[in-house]
């Protein structure tokens, strides 16, 4: 997590623009330093997921066994697809160790590095419950997009709010029948101690 907190705070992007055109450096010394950049940010983000996942695990909620080592379905290796060359976003979802089989309850956690209606990456945190058990297979099959939860909470704050149905119904949890939700800026992210404060205890504090 400390790593976390230096990446974002000495850090700036590689590329500066003059008049629509790059400056100080050339193409090939930009996409170095793109791809540099995006190496140490993830390498980061995974530490960040890394304490993440044991915080949840002492409050006894864990990634289902298939899902334990998966962030994202997205990315591709092919030619036409060169907007999915790159992770926008990385996934995670945590349900009761004593659900894994048979979920009621699960925590929807999305890194989104180039959210639209931010100006900044962020994180989503999703509470959803149903009122029959369901699958992580169905669970994640099912969240294809947050970007109307992401409108919602715009300028709501890092407090947890009942989502109205039409913002994940259909993209995120089809089959839940309540979703509460929040945002947290990635950069105020910075070690274990925030995460749990920010993130794990009201995350939590939703199931009562």
């Amino acid at each position: 997590m400390s790593a976390l907190a230096a990446f974002l705070s000495g850090r700036d992007l590689p590329l500066t623009m003059d008049e629509g055109k790059m400056s100080q450096e050339t193409v090939g010394q930009a996409a170095k330093h793109v791809v540099t950049f995006l190496r140490e940010l993830h390498a980061d983000v995974a530490a960040m997921v890394r304490s993440l996942d044991g915080l949840f695990d002492k409050r006894g909620w864990v990634p289902p066994p298939k899902y334990q080592n998966r962030i994202a379905n997205l990315l591709s290796n092919g030619l036409a697809n060169s907007d999915r060359w790159v992770l926008s976003s990385l996934y995670r979802m945590y349900v009761p160790r004593t659900e894994v089989e048979s979920i009621r309850r699960v925590v929807l956690f999305q890194v989104d590095f180039a959210p639209a209606a931010f100006d900044y990456a962020i994180v989503v945190v999703g509470m959803a419950k149903y009122d029959a058990p369901t699958t992580a297979d169905a669970i994640w099959s099912g969240w294809e997009s947050s970007v109307a939860i992401e409108a919602h909470l715009a300028g709501a704050g890092g407090s947890a709010t009942l989502l109205p149905r039409e913002t994940w119904c259909e993209d995120v949890a089809p089959r839940a029948v309540e979703m509460s939700g929040f945002v947290q800026p990635l950069d105020r992210l910075t070690d274990d101690t925030v995460l749990a404060s920010l993130v794990v205890v009201p995350t939590l504090r939703t199931f009562g």
